[in-house]
């Protein structure tokens, strides 16, 4: 067997060197007795013991109070080791290596352990882990952190769905690190921080991740990058009630950056160990969240680009056809005039009933002719200065009508300290008008409850108008699908054109929708407008003649 040397790679005694020869086993703690004996306040007086035998070299824990870990794996009973695992106890971290003299050197990775699959990887992408006669040699740290860069790399340029590129990158990291539990945080339309994806070790696939809000808010809010090697004594995170209440010891947060925003941040973290985590750890996931935040706002862009071109051979249809209908309505306009005539001075039932039919069909058909040329066209708002509450209390006088044939209740709640801004009045008005004939469908018979409200959020700079009904709901499923175009949970009730145009309207004015719903609590659509109190269209002519006096 080669020379072999344990070395402490990280604590107050880094740098200490012991050889291996196989002649008495070592033992370790902080009692003088202990062959290796270490400053650690962390590590029992007799902690762990480490032997080496014909059958080879084996680490077992002697009953301390932290415990002892070999790769991540806790040594309760002993562990047969190879040369280059990590040995972590306390805030101490041990490898065993091949001597210098052996003619070979493996350098430490120092906070952080490559799994055998991604290992194996790594060490020949490109060249990193081979010599020039081909064989096996040992990589650095920095040149595996280009290793794990270019793997994402690869991933980046593969992969267009989100959901896919955010799993596999999960992936990647869990496999990379040695943590015992990750998670990927994006920011919601909202937002508010949510949990896409999570790993947790194979014995505990049903453990929730609590994530720290205490490092998620300096990640999130703050833009930083934490690592915490011992989370229970970090003074950085002494209010963080949930590191103690998970037994968190090691912890890692990076903000998933893009180019002008935070869109979420990678959250690893060890409940085994201490001081499983090191800077270089950290460097390459903070590179990694950089990589990761412009990876997902090409994915998003791209999402937006194939969305435009659909969106726009879908316009030219509708317009064709909106053109070719309305010729007909026309037509049929007249045809419903002349038999108006016809049947003014006549008494019958049954033919009123079936003309109102006729009636009733034609204004469907119209209606959604405007729809179509509508929404095939960009067009921008009319911006007059208005009231939103005359507005809402305008939609809310005729969804009353149609909420009394299935006994539904309309309320309204208006603040009347919103006052007068800039929008298209007409059209938001069409907005609110679908919201409340969904919420209407959507909310049982008889005990139906349809409420709108509108209100100025508290930074003065929106108005959201609320749209609520107490129905069975929206399948989280169809959240994403829930304003395509011709998409509808109504089945043949719906023409899938209200939400959709309403989205566009709104989306129009610089604003947003956002839905919050789940099977069985009803559904609640936000209408969120900015408040104008210039119209944006005289804006932008000022700002074009400023530029234009600027630029002579």
């Amino acid at each position: 067997m080669s020379q072999l040397e344990l070395v402490v790679t990280r604590g107050a005694s880094a740098g200490t060197r012991i050889p291996l020869d196989g002649a008495r086993a070592i033992s370790i703690g902080r009692a003088p007795a202990n062959r290796l004996v270490l400053d650690d306040p962390k590590i029992s007086s007799n902690h762990a013991r480490i032997s080496v035998e014909r059958g080879g070299i084996t680490v077992v824990d002697l009953g301390s109070k932290n415990g002892t870990f070999v790769d991540g794996h806790p040594a309760t009973t002993p562990l047969r080791v190879q040369p280059g695992v990590e040995i972590a106890l306390g805030s101490t971290t041990l490898e065993i290596l091949a001597s210098p003299k052996s003619g070979s050197v493996r350098f430490s990775t120092s906070g952080g352990y490559l799994r055998p699959q991604i290992r194996a990887k790594i060490d020949t992408v490109h060249g990193l882990g081979l010599g020039r006669d081909g064989r096996s040699r040992p990589t650095s740290k920095a040149q595996r952190g280009l290793a794990v860069l270019h793997e994402i790399g690869a991933l980046v340029s593969a992969e267009m769905d989100e959901d896919v590129f955010l799993t596999k990158l999960m992936d990647l990291i869990f496999t990379t690190l040695p943590a015992d539990r990750a998670a990927l945080i994006m920011n919601d339309d909202r937002g508010e921080p949510v949990a896409r994806v999570t790993r947790t070790p194979e014995d505990a696939r049903d453990q929730e991740i609590q994530v720290s809000q205490t490092i998620l808010r300096k990640v999130l809010d703050g833009g930083l990058s934490i690592l915490t090697a011992d989370a229970g004594s970090d003074a950085r995170l002494a209010s963080g009630a949930s590191i103690v209440a998970q037994n968190i010891r090691s912890a890692m947060c990076v903000p998933i950056r893009g180019k002008r925003t935070t869109l979420g941040a990678i959250y690893v973290d060890t409940v085994l160990s201490i001081g499983v985590f090191g800077k270089d750890d950290l460097h390459m996931l903070t590179t990694v969240g950089i990589v990761a935040g412009t990876a997902l706002e090409n994915i998003q862009l791209f999402k937006h680009n194939l969305q435009q071109a659909r969106m726009a051979a879908i316009g030219q249809v509708m317009a064709g056809l909106g053109h070719d209908i309305r010729n007909m309505l026309t037509a049929l306009r007249g045809g419903v005039y002349m038999m108006d005539e016809l049947l003014r001075d006549k008494q019958d039932t049954d033919l009123d009933l079936a003309w109102e039919v006729v009636r009733h069909g034609q204004d469907s058909i119209g209606n959604l002719v405007v729809d179509m040329v509508n929404y095939s066209k960009q067009r921008d708002p009319e911006w007059q200065r208005a009231d939103i509450n005359l507005i809402v209390l305008s939609a809310v006088a005729m969804a009353r009508e149609k909420g009394r044939e299935g006994g539904v209740q309309v309320t309204e709640l208006t603040d009347p300290t919103i006052g007068m801004f800039y929008f298209d009045s007409s059209q938001i008005e069409r907005c609110v008008m679908n919201l409340l004939s969904n919420a209407i469908d959507a909310a049982p018979d008889k005990t139906g409850i349809v409420g709108v409200s509108s209100h100025l959020t508290d930074d003065g700079k929106l108005v959201e108008i609320v749209v609520q009904d107490n129905g069975d709901g929206i399948d989280e499923t169809q959240h994403e699908r829930i304003f395509d175009l011709l998409f509808s949970t109504k089945g043949a009730r719906g023409t899938g054109f209200g939400l959709a145009i309403t989205k566009k309207i709104v989306e129009e004015h610089d604003g947003r929708v956002l839905l919050d719903s789940a099977p069985g609590a009803g559904a609640r659509f936000t209408i969120q407008l900015p408040f104008h109190q210039q119209s944006p269209a005289d804006e932008a002519n000022k700002n074009a003649a400023k530029n234009e006096v600027l630029a002579t």
